[in-house]
């Protein structure tokens, strides 16, 4: 078995920064992001749906399975890469089960050190990733459309992996106040991937709404396929109405 205590080789000082999914701040389509989907919620629509279909999550599952297999074989797997404990493995199988298997994308946060070199590796949950549209940033947090402003405050700006060089973005911050920079991987090479389950989501949706109605008749002790006549006294018409 290989030693776990082999890491990513750091040669000078770290920016140990680790980004975190932030509160919910309101979008509107005047603001710097471009939007995923008309209201920019498209990805928490599909995960919704997923974790509410027990189908689409046995899919889900198996796909990601499939997708990983047994992951980077050898050593090079077992690397920790951050200051979590997780090793290459862990982040590659987020990034399968938590990204490319429910969006068709995923994000991974670089941290650098003095000399440029990517010395850390997170997993970066790519609902909460926004592009900008100057292309060389992308914006991270949680959004919503409750409101009809936009505002910065809550979320973090960060350079975008080969877009920006990061002794320039060192220079900038400083080395320790540096955030790293997002590598945000889409499989159609579109600025926002499509899916795979977007054309049977309202299936996914109808299948956990469908299965409320029968649990509660269970619950309840009522049949939905029981007749209930009530009766008259009248005859005739009377009696049919």
């Amino acid at each position: 078995m290989p030693h776990r205590a082999q890491r990513l080789n750091a040669k000078a000082a770290i920016n140990h920064i680790k980004i975190e999914s932030l509160p919910y701040h309101t979008f509107t389509g005047s603001a710097e992001v471009i939007p995923w989907g008309t209201d920019n919620l498209y990805p928490y629509r599909i995960v919704k749906a997923i974790k509410k279909s027990p189908t689409a999550l046995g899919c889900v599952r198996r796909f990601s399975e499939f997708v990983f297999g047994q992951g980077v074989a050898g050593d090079k797997g077992n690397i920790i890469v951050n200051q979590e404990g997780e090793t290459l493995n862990d982040v590659i199988w987020q990034c399968i089960r938590h990204g490319y298997s429910t969006l068709y994308g995923f994000g991974l946060h670089f941290n650098f050190n003095a000399l440029g070199q990517i010395v850390e590796i997170y997993f970066v949950n790519p609902e909460h990733v926004r592009k900008h549209r100057a292309k060389k940033k992308v914006e991270y947090g949680i959004f919503n459309d409750k409101h009809n402003t936009y505002s910065n405050w809550n979320n973090l700006t960060i350079d975008r992996y080969g877009e920006v060089d990061p002794f320039d973005g060192m220079m900038r911050d400083g080395v320790r106040k540096y955030k790293g920079q997002i590598e945000f991987f889409v499989k159609d090479r579109e600025i926002y991937p499509t899916a795979p389950i977007d054309a049977s989501s309202i299936s996914a949706s109808f299948e956990k709404e469908a299965q409320i109605y029968p649990y509660a008749n269970i619950k309840n002790g009522f049949s939905g396929n029981t007749l209930i006549r009530l009766p008259t006294l009248a005859s005739g018409d009377k009696a049919e109405e």
